[in-house]
C-alpha cells in the first residue's frame, strides 16, 4: 500500500518541476517616458536672451562733509525731481561758523567806514598844506588795507555760507531712488551714497551673454533687436546696441551687453526681465529643434534616445549640436524627420530599454 503512494507523490513532484521550467522568465517593466517626433524647420533667424531693464545713467548721491543725518525725506522707489530737497545733517557748527564770519565782515566794514571818512579828512587837509604827505600816505595804505580785510571777510562769508548749503542734500537730476545708504541718526562721511539715483535720461537693457552664444548672435555695436516683457511678450519694444565688454567676465564666463531702447512702454519698468530677440549670425538648411533636457553624453559625445516604436526599445544614438539656446538645442546632424526622440525620462534608460508613452 506504501509504494502506490510514494509513485503518486513523485509524480506529482516532477510535474510541478516541469511546469517550473516551462514558465517565461519575468519581464522587466516598461519606462515611462515623454517622446517627441523630430521634425527638421529651418534653423531660426532669432536668438533670444533675457536680459533686465536697467537706468542708463545711474548716480550716487553724497554730502561734501560730515555730520550726522538728522532728516531724510525720500526713500527707495520714489521719483524725485532736479532740486528737490531729500535729507539734512546737524547744521548747528555751520551756522556757528556763519555767524562769526558775518562777524568779522561787519567788523571789517566798520572799520573801512572810519578809514575812508580818515583818508577824505586828510586829503582836504594836505591840500591846504595843513598836513603833510607822510600822514596822508599812511591814511592811504589804512584804507586799502580795510578794504582788504572787508574783501578777505566776505570770501569767509561765502565760504561759511556754502558750507552750511552742503548740509543739505539736492537732487541733482529727474529719477528714481533705487538704494539708500543711510538712515536718521547715522553719521555720515563725504563722499558716502547716501542715496543711488536712476536718472530719467532713458532706459537700458543689460545682458550676461556666454561667449559661445555671442559667437551665434549677431551682438555688435548700433545692431537693432526686438525687446519683449518676459511676463508679457506682447509687451515689446525696439532697442539698439550701445555698448559691448571688450573682455569675458573671468567670475562669470559672460560678456556684458548693453542695449538702448527707444520708446519704454511703462510696464518695463526698472528691473523688469525682458527677452531681448537678436538675428543669427547664419542660417542653413533645416534643423531639428529639441528641449535641452532631451540632450545626454555618450562616450564624451552629445546623444539622444531614439525609440524604435515596433520594439518600443531605445538606442543611443550621437547627435552633433549646432547651437544651444537658453532650453533648447539645435541639432546639425544624428536624426532624421520621424525619429522618436525621448525628452523627458532620459536619466531613466540603458540600450534595448523598453519604454511606455502616452
Amino acid at each position: 500500500m506504501i509504494r502506490p503512494l510514494f509513485i503518486a507523490v513523485l509524480f506529482a513532484t516532477c510535474a510541478v518541476l516541469v511546469s517550473c521550467q516551462k514558465q517565461d522568465p519575468p519581464k522587466k517593466e516598461d519606462v515611462a517616458v515623454s517622446i517627441l517626433q523630430v521634425r527638421k524647420d529651418a534653423v531660426p533667424r532669432k536668438i533670444g536672451v533675457t536680459g533686465e531693464i536697467a537706468a542708463r545713467t545711474q548716480t550716487d548721491l553724497s554730502f561734501r562733509l560730515a555730520g550726522r543725518l538728522t532728516e531724510r525725506s525720500a526713500d527707495i522707489g520714489d521719483h524725485i525731481v532736479k532740486g528737490q530737497l531729500l535729507a539734512k545733517l546737524e547744521p548747528e557748527e555751520q551756522r556757528v561758523a556763519r555767524v562769526s564770519a558775518q562777524a568779522d565782515l561787519d567788523l571789517a566794514k566798520s572799520q573801512l567806514v572810519q578809514a575812508t571818512r580818515n583818508l577824505e579828512r586828510q586829503r582836504i587837509l594836505f591840500s591846504n598844506a595843513s598836513t603833510p604827505r607822510s600822514v596822508l600816505e599812511k591814511a592811504e595804505e589804512a584804507a586799502r588795507v580795510s578794504q582788504s580785510n572787508v574783501d578777505r571777510a566776505e570770501v569767509g562769508v561765502t565760504t561759511a555760507e556754502e558750507q552750511l548749503s552742503h548740509t543739505q542734500l539736492h537732487a541733482k537730476s529727474d529719477g528714481t531712488i533705487t538704494a539708500v545708504g543711510a538712515e536718521i541718526g547715522q553719521l555720515v562721511q563725504p563722499a558716502q551714497a547716501v542715496f543711488t539715483v536712476a536718472e530719467d535720461d532713458g532706459r537700458d537693457v543689460r545682458l550676461q551673454v556666454s561667449e559661445r552664444l555671442l559667437l551665434q548672435a549677431d551682438f555688435k555695436e548700433g545692431a537693432p533687436v526686438e525687446v519683449g516683457l518676459l511676463a508679457d511678450p506682447e509687451v515689446k519694444t525696439r532697442g539698439t546696441v550701445r555698448e559691448i565688454a571688450p573682455s569675458v567676465d573671468p567670475s562669470t564666463g559672460t560678456v556684458a551687453i548693453k542695449i538702448s531702447l527707444q520708446d519704454v512702454p511703462p510696464r518695463m519698468s526698472l528691473g523688469a526681465t525682458v527677452i531681448v530677440a537678436a538675428d543669427a549670425r547664419s542660417s542653413g538648411p533645416a534643423k531639428a529643434t529639441l528641449p535641452a533636457q532631451a540632450l545626454t553624453i555618450d562616450q564624451g559625445n552629445p546623444a539622444v534616445w531614439v525609440v524604435d516604436r515596433q520594439t518600443r526599445q531605445v538606442s543611443l544614438r550621437q547627435v552633433k549640436v549646432d547651437r544651444y539656446l537658453n532650453d533648447s538645442v539645435i541639432l546639425d546632424s544624428g536624426i532624421e524627420d520621424g525619429d522618436a526622440v525621448v525628452v523627458a525620462g532620459v536619466q531613466l534608460l540603458h540600450p534595448n530599454q523598453k519604454v511606455a508613452w502616452q
